[in-house]
């Protein structure tokens, strides 16, 4: 069983206690706003539970579990012949734990046996991880994103790829004991993990040295930059069944399965952490890359740069023509949205054809009612009622992209968009170089400053700002 790391500890009880403690996590009922949980947590970078409310009507909590344990014969007759990665808790590998590929149904028969041996310290503790669910059962139902999650650029991106096929959703489980060592969730992003079954012990590390640190996306909105204080104490939480724990950018974590668990996990990103977390981590990368490789440049390493970006994406998951694709798909279909809107009509004529070629593809889509039942909208003006309108499907439940968010997100891509272009590294490779004059390029990025300045001009950024 892994020792705890020898750092004090904070342990708070299962009702949160002080909800104004700075360290503490808060627990949080489904009946809070998208926009209290965009101000109080997810633009703040602070941790928080949701209630087991939140997931009641999950098809995998009533399916999956049977008698308060996990339903094996279900598992088994609708799972058993997929394979998954399963983690030995007790054999390290690297710095993490060794994985081997699995078929579920001798994962499942693993856990009946340890169980019925009562968790004996001479077998191993198995852990099944990062089990792609929705990739393996594409239009399974067994939960729904819940709408505080649902701006999640990594899968909206990674999910309409062509060519690659994987995503950031995941499936967990385990048997008591079973543990995932100390952390910091891929790309430094966002995470959310939600109890099917079982009760998971988290142990936090607030960031130290805020990532945060100076983004202007995140002072647009709250005026206030997200720096983690250095005497921050560790946090402890238990998690219940039902319970979702949104885990936010930067915070290590560590996490023990004190029951028999089930958990689905999903990493994301969005315009609150693009910024201040995802671009710095992909820039920390490279230049650990460029250390390593700093013996081939004085060697005379030809296109030094170009296998810097090929070690990049093997090491980080991702390399600067990736991360440029990333923000091009999560920005294009934000402005075809936006030059569609009413407000934006002159704009809209002044790039008419253009948008007809940058947009047809869009277009089918918006306004059906599949896409039109919920509009995931800021509303950072009062009680102001939301605005009737056709929304952008970003989602896989039919949610929907509101004015105000689609602006946020269009003005934070564009900042992120400079500090890319602008990085030395982008100066010296050639995907680059032919990029950056390319019409593709130019018209996106001319549409986007245009649309950001009428934004400013009608006042919309004013009305993204939060009042610290």
């Amino acid at each position: 069983m892994h020792m705890m790391t020898a750092h004090s500890t904070e342990v708070l009880p299962t009702s949160h206690r002080d909800r104004d403690l700075p360290c503490g996590i808060a627990r949080v009922t489904d009946e809070i706003t998208y926009t209290e949980f965009f101000e109080k947590y997810m633009a703040k970078n602070i941790p928080c539970i949701f209630s087991e409310d939140t997931t009641k009507s999950w098809l995998s909590r009533k399916s999956w579990v049977k008698d308060q344990i996990p339903d094996f014969e279900y598992l088994r007759e609708n799972f058993g012949q997929t394979i998954a990665p399963v983690a030995n808790c007790n054999e390290n590998y690297f710095g993490s734990q060794k994985k081997t590929d699995m078929l579920i149904c001798d994962f499942l028969s693993y856990w009946e046996k340890f169980i019925s041996n009562n968790y004996p310290a001479d077998m191993p503790v198995l852990y099944l991880k990062d089990w792609h669910l929705k990739q393996n059962y594409p239009g399974s139902s067994y939960y729904e994103v819940p709408p505080y999650f649902a701006s999640d650029w990594l899968n909206e991106f990674w999910t309409q790829r062509g060519d690659v096929c994987d995503d950031y959703r995941f499936v967990y489980m385990g048997p008591k004991g079973s543990w995932t060592p100390e952390h910091e969730d891929v790309f430094s992003s966002y995470s959310w993990s939600a109890n099917i079954i079982g009760q998971k012990r988290w142990v936090f590390y607030p960031p130290t040295q805020g990532k945060s640190n100076g983004s202007l996306c995140h002072q647009r909105l709250t005026g206030v930059n997200a720096m983690v204080a250095e005497d921050r104490p560790v946090v402890e939480v238990i998690q219940e069944a039902g319970e979702v724990i949104f885990v936010p950018s930067g915070w290590r974590h560590e996490v023990w399965n004190l029951k028999d668990t089930i958990s689905i996990n999903h990493n994301w990103a969005n315009a609150c952490n693009i910024e201040s977390w995802i671009w710095p981590s992909l820039c920390s990368a490279l230049s650990a890359v460029e250390a390593e490789l700093k013996d081939c440049l004085e060697d005379g390493m030809e296109l030094w740069e170009e296998q810097c970006q090929l070690l990049l994406h093997a090491t980080h998951g991702m390399d600067f023509t990736e991360f440029y694709s990333f923000l091009f798909a999560i920005g294009e279909p934000r402005l075809c949205f936006l030059l569609n809107h009413p407000n934006y009509s002159a704009i809209k004529s002044m790039f008419a054809q253009e948008l007809e070629d940058f947009s047809c593809d869009i277009q089918a889509s918006v306004g059906t009612e599949q896409h039109s039942k919920e509009i995931i909208e800021l509303k950072l003006l009062s009680n102001k009622q939301e605005e009737e309108m056709q929304g952008m499907p970003f989602s896989e439940n039919g949610r929907c992209l509101g004015k105000l968010h689609a602006i946020f997100d269009s003005w934070c891509i564009n900042r992120v968009l400079q500090h890319l272009l602008t990085h030395p590294s982008v100066q010296k490779l050639q995907f680059f170089q032919k990029l950056m004059t390319s019409p593709t390029h130019l018209k996106f990025m001319q549409k986007l400053q245009m649309l950001i300045q009428h934004a400013d001009t009608c006042g919309d950024l004013e009305k993204l700002q939060i009042s610290s």
